[in-house]
């Protein structure tokens, strides 16, 4: 399973929403622990959730990866699908896109 992460935002005056930013942002569930514990939730927890709100979130958690690494290869599974690395990863891409679209909205596939 996996994680897959866009970003949706409504158009002025209107009901219309539209995507905006990267088409979508996938990565494995198998890091979800790992990101529950430097961002304090899981991203199926994220849908709905404004883009300003959740920048300074995903900037904690990809500090913390980025600064202590070695922390936080306790949560990396054996099979090596998800790393610390493709995690920090993960989070800088969202980061980025809440960002630049900070009225957004982020929509979690799971």
């Amino acid at each position: 399973m996996s994680y897959d992460i866009s970003f949706k935002a409504k158009l002025e005056g209107t009901d219309q929403w539209v995507y905006v930013g990267a088409d979508w942002i996938n990565h494995t569930s198998n890091t979800a622990a790992m990101i529950k514990e430097v961002c304090g939730s899981y991203p199926s927890e994220w849908n709905g959730k404004r883009c300003s709100d959740m920048y300074p979130v995903l900037m904690q958690g990809a500090s913390l990866l980025n600064l202590h690494p070695q922390r936080y290869r306790q949560f990396e599974p054996d099979n090596r699908w998800g790393t610390v690395e493709s995690t920090l990863d993960f989070l800088m891409k969202i980061a980025d896109n809440c960002d630049k679209y900070p009225t957004a909205i982020i929509e979690v596939d799971y």
